[in-house]
């Protein structure tokens, strides 16, 4: 019978009790050895040292998202696992921060295993919310990128493209994790730049200014 493939990993945590309880869980699993741990004074010392093939870092602590980035920069490409994550809108935070794969904090040892595993082959679970959030989110800032900049600042085109694509002023806070009273300010001042009255008139302005950046491009590249 073959022997089954075991991933070394590292699981990172200041809380003592989730950091052991974890480890002790995945090498459980066999799927997992050896299984290293640290806290976050001292994980970037670890990571130099075990070559782990997958981190497992505990998202519950303010920081958490800082240190996956500095992580992330020591790892040469192996995945992070977040879990202990409270809610959809810091799963897309996870998401933007780079972390591969994320649990609930409701999620099981089972539930982290199956989400390392799959990252590993290149492959994430989300739920269909987070699905969705995130294409809201990749269209906001393709759309930001594709607009001209003079009348709208960056996060204005983000908002703007947002409303275009029908989501509410508490659905935009949630997407881009600000407060929906930031939300109605911006969109406020989107409406007296793009010098309309109405959200549904703000969808116009844009196709207007994207169709008008193409000329002046092709006029730029001829002089």
């Amino acid at each position: 019978m073959a022997q089954q493939v075991q991933h070394c990993a590292l699981v990172v945590s200041d809380v003592l009790l989730y950091r052991d309880s974890v480890a002790a869980g995945l090498g459980r699993s066999n799927h997992f050895g050896p299984v290293r741990v640290a806290d976050a004074c001292d994980v970037l010392s670890v990571v130099a040292g075990c070559e782990a093939e997958v981190v497992f870092l505990d998202m519950s602590r303010p920081a958490s998202l800082a240190l996956s980035r500095r992580i992330g920069a020591c790892i040469d490409g192996a995945p992070i696992i977040g879990f202990g994550v409270a809610s959809h809108d810091e799963a897309l935070a996870c998401a933007e921060a780079g972390i591969s794969a994320f649990v609930g904090a409701e999620g099981t040892i089972e539930d982290l295993c199956q989400a390392a595993l799959l990252a590993l082959e290149g492959e994430a679970v989300i739920s269909p919310r987070l699905a969705a959030m995130l294409v809201r989110r990749v269209a906001a800032l393709s759309c930001a990128h594709a607009l001209p900049s003079a009348a709208l600042t960056r996060r204005e085109q983000e908002i703007a493209c947002l409303i275009d694509h029908g989501l509410s002023n508490k659905e935009i806070a949630g997407t881009l994790r600000i407060s929906p009273a930031t939300v109605k300010n911006h969109v406020h001042v989107i409406l007296e730049k793009l010098n309309v009255t109405r959200r549904n008139a703000i969808g116009r302005s844009l196709e207007a200014a994207a169709s008008m950046a193409v000329p002046v491009a092709a006029l730029s590249s001829r002089t």
